[in-house]
């Protein structure tokens, strides 16, 4: 009895040093499981609706509209070009040329043929004039009983040789003919001459490249007819279509303002993702409108409708994809969406976002799918 008395003191502590390391391990465990998570500070902003515009104003650059190339009949080596880009050219003008030293040398041998096939045919006249005479009297001769039949036949036998070599003669010069025209018609294409009046585009091919015959030289454009491809916000592309009128301004010409249509439409979202793209055309009959000119443009659009917006932002990208944090519970939730437009600091959002959702605008790379937040102002 009196050594447990003794020993009662070290028991005590042994149990308080034990119970101490236990509440020390469980704090630490508790720590671990419910106090490593530090709450991140983030700035959220709400997802808001509003009426999408009637109209959209779009920036764009005028072109000449209906496009021809000009092309080489003959294949040969190109010799000048006598354009630039940006001349006025009128339909038949000569534009360019191709070398004809060997079209030119063929056309001089053929018009020696065709001087020594008339002189040899001038000769054929000639005999056979002269062979004719002779049949002549030798049938007066026949007929008179003065010679036998036999001399008026062979005298007819030599006037019908007159005739076939007078005819052989009117067949070589006939082709000498055709073969001058024919050389002269292959001249006259080495001189490539615009099919319609319009504006030198683009020059496709320089001096000194060989051509294929129906080779483009250069291209021309019409400026009678302009047009403008200009960018839509994709999500409001399908509310523009062919033949909707629309406005055009151009400045350079004090905001004068045109009449003009909408050509065509490409549902087809360009690689930022966020756009489509739409043809205007426009008629310019007095040339007043030239290339390169800027226009304002104002298309309007079907009918309005509601679009969710946030700020720009908010959207980040992750795998390619265009996604937000939205705030649910103190907690920021991963979530992808798909954006439209962007207008003053904001983008739409057209999918899987809800009006007066919070996102999180600021400290987004300090987050992570379902990070404990702190909103902050």
């Amino acid at each position: 009895m009196v050594k447990m008395k003794k020993y009662w003191p070290m028991a005590l502590a042994s149990t308080a040093v034990i119970a101490a390391i236990g509440y020390g391990i469980g704090t630490q465990r508790f720590a671990g499981r419910f106090g490593a998570e530090k709450e991140i500070q983030v700035k959220v902003a709400a997802a808001k609706k509003i009426k999408s515009p009637g109209v959209i104003e779009a920036v764009g650059q005028l072109q000449a509209g209906k496009e021809t190339d000009v092309i080489s009949l003959l294949p040969g080596v190109l010799k000048e070009v006598r354009v630039k880009v940006g001349d006025v050219v009128k339909k038949g003008e000569i534009v360019a040329l191709l070398q004809a030293t060997e079209l030119i040398e063929r056309a001089r041998m053929n018009e020696i043929a065709v001087k020594a096939a008339a002189a040899d045919l001038q000769d054929m006249r000639s005999q056979l004039e002269n062979t004719e005479k002779k049949l002549a009297m030798t049938r007066e001769a026949y007929l008179k009983d003065l010679i036998a039949r036999r001399d008026m036949e062979e005298m007819e036998t030599l006037a019908k040789g007159a005739q076939a070599e007078y005819e052989r003669a009117q067949a070589r010069l006939a082709q000498g003919d055709a073969a001058v025209a024919q050389t002269r018609y292959l001249l006259s294409l080495t001189r490539i001459v615009a099919p319609a009046t319009g504006v030198v585009r683009s020059r496709i091919t320089e001096p000194g490249a060989a051509v294929a015959a129906s080779a483009a030289i250069m291209s021309l454009a019409d400026p009678a007819i302009m047009r403008s491809v200009i960018k839509l916000p994709a999500a409001e592309a399908p509310r523009v279509h062919p033949g909707v009128a629309v406005i055009v301004r151009v400045p350079a010409l004090g905001g004068k303002v045109f009449d003009a249509s909408v050509s065509h439409v490409n549902m087809a979202v360009e690689g930022d993702g966020h756009t489509s793209a739409a043809e205007i055309e426009l008629r310019n009959p007095d040339g007043t409108l030239k290339p390169a000119m800027e226009a304002l443009i104002s298309v309007p659009l079907e009918e309005e409708h509601e679009l969710i917006m946030i700020p720009y932002a908010a959207v980040f990208e992750l795998q390619g994809k265009p996604c937000v944090y939205v705030i649910a519970d103190r907690r920021a939730r991963l979530r992808s969406v798909t954006t439209g437009a962007q207008k003053s600091g904001d983008i739409v959002v057209t999918s899987n976002l809800a009006e007066g959702e919070k996102v999180v605008v600021s400290g987004q790379s300090k987050l992570r799918a379902d990070s404990y937040v702190r909103i902050v102002e």
